[in-house]
């Protein structure tokens, strides 16, 4: 798994520095003790909110109070109030970070790279399934609803001058939806989802551009090999 960038959030928290680190929901479910230590984390958050009002809070008493001409010693209560509060906001976002790195590490580092693997694809595969239910629901109720609308006289605003103008029928829609079912690799899924190691689409494209370099340079090679052979 690549490293995940984990940092406090300035409010007594953490958060993942870049949002897409943060674990699907349905990862999460799928992980023993995944949700549990997920809402650790957040009570960890909660608190650090409360401690970063309460800092604000007593910032703004500190102002106020330097305004109203106060005795020494009430301003330097307020001002050990004012870094105390600060100070209880920095150690709870420590304990923020230190909650997100143990539900991280327990989503992340419990399978092994090929365990989570197969169970990303077992749960890609089920999606899948669902995608295509879905989409048949979709059609077969969208293609009767235009054909009551019509029978009822259009009546009202077309929706087509709402929509794209390459996207103003479910045949058009449909052109894009279709790969997206059709062309989805469920057989490369299902391997996977057996715990084979199958190659990902960037490397399949990457072998066949040095297969198509290969090629060429045996062309290539073949090309010279003749006109030497014929005296050029």
């Amino acid at each position: 798994m690549n490293p995940r960038n984990i940092t406090a959030t300035g409010k007594g928290g953490a958060q993942y520095l870049f949002e897409h680190h943060m674990p699907p929901a349905w990862l999460v479910s799928s992980i023993p003790g995944a949700a549990e230590a997920k809402a650790a984390w957040e009570a960890e958050n909660a608190k650090g909110a409360e401690l970063a009002r309460e800092y604000s809070a007593s910032g703004k008493a500190l102002v106020a109070l330097r305004n109203s001409d106060p005795l020494a010693s009430e301003l330097e209560a307020a001002e050990r109030a004012y870094k105390a509060a600060d100070k209880a906001v920095d150690a709870q976002a420590k304990r923020a970070v230190v909650a997100l790195r143990r539900f991280d590490a327990l989503v992340y580092g419990t399978a092994d790279p090929a365990e989570f693997k197969a169970m990303a694809a077992q749960h890609a595969l089920a999606k899948h399934e669902e995608a295509v239910a879905a989409w048949a629901t979709l059609k077969a109720a969208l293609t009767e609803r235009e054909q009551a609308h019509g029978a009822a006289g259009s009546p009202g605003r077309d929706w087509r001058n709402s929509a794209p103008i390459n996207y103003r029928s479910l045949a058009n829609v449909e052109t894009v939806v279709r790969p997206m079912l059709e062309a989805f690799d469920v057989a490369a899924l299902k391997l996977t989802a057996e715990g084979e190691r199958v190659p990902a689409a960037a490397e399949i494209a990457q072998a066949a551009i040095e297969a198509h370099k290969a090629a060429d340079a045996k062309a290539v090679a073949a090309v010279r090999a003749r006109s030497r052979k014929e005296g050029f």
